[in-house]
C-alpha cells in the first residue's frame, strides 16, 4: 500500500520525502522492522519511539511517522510528522488491514472485574453453537482452536489491527475482552470499533435486562443481580 494512501485519515504537520513509497508493513517496535515497513515512533511512559529511529531505518524502514523531526534526516526515507502518533497509529493501521474491524460481528465485554471471565464464557459458549469465533483477551488470543500468546494487558492498535486481520482472513466472527487505549493523560479511540452489542452485563438491572432481551431479540442474556 502507498504511503499516501495510509496517511488520509491523519492530518500530517510536515512531510519530508516522497510519500508515493510503497508500505510493507506498520510497526512501532524497531526492533522487529522489516524492509520497506513503516516505522511509528511513539512515546511511552517509559521509552520514547523516537530514540530507535535510526535503528528502525537501520532495519529497513522506508517512513517513520514522528512527532519530533530529526535533526538531521536520512537520505531517502519518507519522515511524516504528526501532532500525535498515538492518535495517528490506529488509523493507519485501520487502513493498513483494511478495517478489520468492520468486517467482522463484535461483542465488546467492559468493566472494573471479570471482563476476562465473560469474553471467555462467550468465546466458549459461541464455539459450542457451531460458530467460528476468535478471542481477544488478556491472557491468551485465539483465531478459533489457534492459541496465539498475549505478551501485553493490552495490545497496541497495530498489533489489535492485525490479529482482527487474521480473523478476517480466516472469516471468523470474534470475541474481544478488551479495556479502552490509555495514553498519558486521556483515554482515546485508536480505531473504529462497530460493536453490535457492548454492555456490562454484571451492572444490569432487571429492567434492562428485559429490555436488553426485547432489543436484541434473538440474544438471549442471563444475569444473577
Amino acid at each position: 500500500m502507498k504511503l499516501n494512501e495510509l496517511l488520509k485519515n491523519i492530518k500530517p504537520i510536515g512531510i519530508t520525502g516522497d510519500t508515493d513509497t510503497e508500505i510493507t508493513g506498520v510497526n512501532i517496535d524497531s526492533r522487529l522492522i522489516a524492509a520497506g515497513q513503516l516505522f511509528v515512533a511513539m512515546k511511552g511512559t517509559q521509552v520514547d519511539g523516537h530514540q530507535f529511529i535510526s535503528k528502525a531505518i537501520e532495519q529497513g524502514a522506508a517512513a517513520v511517522l514522528c512527532e519530533d523531526m530529526p535533526e538531521s534526516v536520512a537520505a531517502g526515507i519518507t519522515f511524516v510528522q504528526v501532532t500525535s502518533t498515538e492518535d495517528a497509529a490506529g488509523k493507519v493501521a485501520t487502513l493498513f488491514y483494511g478495517d478489520p474491524s468492520r468486517k467482522l460481528k463484535l461483542v465488546g465485554v467492559t468493566g472494573t472485574n471479570g471482563k476476562t471471565t465473560v469474553a471467555t464464557l462467550l468465546y466458549n459458549m459461541f464455539r459450542a453453537m457451531g460458530y467460528k469465533c476468535g478471542l481477544l483477551s488478556t491472557v491468551c488470543n485465539y483465531i478459533e482452536d489457534e492459541a496465539i500468546a498475549a505478551d501485553h494487558t493490552t495490545p497496541d492498535p497495530i498489533e489489535l489491527n492485525q490479529l482482527l486481520h487474521r480473523m478476517v482472513e480466516a472469516r471468523y466472527c470474534s470475541t474481544a475482552d478488551q479495556r479502552p487505549f490509555i495514553c498519558r493523560r486521556h483515554l482515546y479511540k485508536p480505531y473504529s470499533r462497530p460493536f453490535r452489542l457492548s454492555q456490562d452485563l454484571r451492572k444490569l438491572s432487571k429492567r434492562q435486562e428485559i429490555v436488553l432481551r426485547w432489543a436484541t431479540k434473538d440474544c438471549f442474556c442471563h444475569h444473577e443481580c
